[in-house]
C-alpha cells in the first residue's frame, strides 16, 4: 500500500501544473503530456480572436464551447464572468478537462459533457487522429478532418447528439453564444441546430484556410438563414453576430 502511494505522488509530479497568466485571473492547467505543455506556452499566440470574442461578451450570458480539448478557452470564458456548456467527447481531453476545472474551482460555472454535437442522434465512433490528451483533429463519424483522409490511432465509442436534441429533450440550457472549432464536422453540427441557432446572439466558428470556398458558403447560407451575419473574418476564424 505504502509503494502504492508513493508511486501515485511520484506519477502526479511527472504532470506539473503550469499557470496560463489572463486579463482575468490565472488558469491552471495540468501538463500531462507535452502536446498540454505546447498549449500552455502558446495560449495567446495561438487564440487572439477567440479571447477578444470572448471579452466582449456580456457576463452571465451562456457560451457552448463545442471541441473543448482540455478546456483552456471553456477556463478563460468562466474567469471572464460567462457560464460555459464545454463539449468535449474524447476520453482523454474529457478527462483533463474536468482535472482542469477542478484545479480551478470552476466546476459550478461550467457544465462539461462527454458529447459529440452532430446531424444525428446516435451512438457512434469519434475516430482519433491523437488520442493524447491535448490531442486535436478528430471526427465523429468519419475520418476525414481538415486536413484531409486519415487513420485513426483508435476510435472511441461516442453519443452523438443535435444541438436541439440536447436542449429540446434533455432540458440543456440553450447558448446565446457558441464557440465551434472541433477540426471536422463544423457543417454538420449547424445542420443539428436549426432551432438552436435561432436564439444564438453570435458565433465564432473555425473556418482554416485549407477549407473549400463551397464548404465556406454552405456555413454561410445555414446561418443566414437563422440570422446570423458575419461581420469579421481572418484565416481561421468567421465571427457571425445576430443581424440587427
Amino acid at each position: 500500500m505504502a509503494f502504492t502511494k508513493s508511486l501515485a505522488k511520484f506519477s502526479r509530479k511527472l504532470a506539473p501544473i503550469a499557470t496560463v497568466r489572463t486579463a482575468h485571473g490565472p488558469l491552471k492547467i495540468r501538463c500531462s503530456t507535452t502536446k498540454i505543455v505546447g498549449l500552455t506556452r502558446t495560449f495567446y499566440a495561438s487564440e487572439p480572436d477567440t479571447l477578444a470574442w470572448i471579452d466582449q461578451i456580456p457576463r452571465g450570458d451562456r457560451l457552448w464551447d463545442i471541441g473543448a480539448n482540455i478546456g483552456m478557452i471553456s477556463l478563460y470564458a468562466a474567469k471572464a464572468g460567462l457560464s460555459v456548456t464545454a463539449f468535449e467527447p474524447g476520453s482523454d481531453n474529457y478527462a483533463a478537462l474536468n482535472e482542469n476545472l477542478w484545479l480551478n474551482g470552476l466546476g459550478g460555472q461550467v457544465d462539461a459533457l462527454c458529447v459529440a454535437l452532430s446531424d444525428v442522434s446516435a451512438i457512434g465512433a469519434l475516430n482519433m487522429g491523437d488520442r493524447r490528451a491535448g490531442g486535436a483533429h478528430h471526427a465523429f463519424g468519419v475520418t476525414q478532418t481538415v486536413k484531409g483522409e486519415f487513420t485513426p490511432q483508435f476510435s472511441q465509442a461516442v453519443l452523438g447528439l443535435t444541438a436541439d436534441d440536447a436542449i429540446e429533450r434533455f432540458g440543456l440550457p440553450a447558448p446565446q453564444h457558441i464557440k465551434l472549432d472541433v477540426d471536422s464536422i463544423e457543417d454538420r453540427i449547424l445542420a443539428g441546430a436549426a432551432r438552436t441557432l435561432r436564439g444564438v446572439q453570435s458565433l465564432l466558428i473555425e473556418v482554416e484556410s485549407v477549407r473549400t470556398p463551397a464548404w465556406r458558403e454552405g456555413v454561410r447560407a445555414r446561418l443566414g438563414a437563422a440570422g446570423l451575419k458575419p461581420v469579421d473574418e481572418t484565416a481561421h476564424n468567421v465571427c457571425f453576430i445576430r443581424a440587427a
